[in-house]
């Protein structure tokens, strides 16, 4: 699969982000959705593997958020491929590991 770079994904959920920079409000995140971080907190503290689960739970929410309608085994092989990408769960794979001998 191709990322898009074009395109603005929430950096927790993965959801495409329509983002008007020209009317950017002070309540508004260019980086997360409002369903994942509501006045500066994050809402959910979820594994990745948890979160692409949910999405195939609730394909319909992300066809009423984004206009394109998956079945749940597409989405998630959609996440799968997305959510690696973005800088949360990017982030934690590229923590430092420590040798213990």
């Amino acid at each position: 699969m191709k990322i898009n770079t074009e395109t603005k994904y929430c950096q927790t959920c993965g959801i495409p982000l329509e983002i008007d920079y020209n009317n950017l409000g002070l309540e508004q995140n260019e980086e997360y959705c409002e369903y994942c971080l509501k006045n500066g907190v994050k809402l959910y503290d979820f594994s990745m593997d948890y979160l692409i689960y949910l999405w195939g739970l609730f394909p319909e929410e992300y066809y009423r958020e984004t206009g394109i309608n998956y079945t749940s085994e597409e989405l998630r092989e959609v996440m799968s491929k997305r959510l690696p990408h973005i800088k949360r769960w990017n982030r934690r794979s590229i923590l430092p590991i420590y040798n213990t001998n």
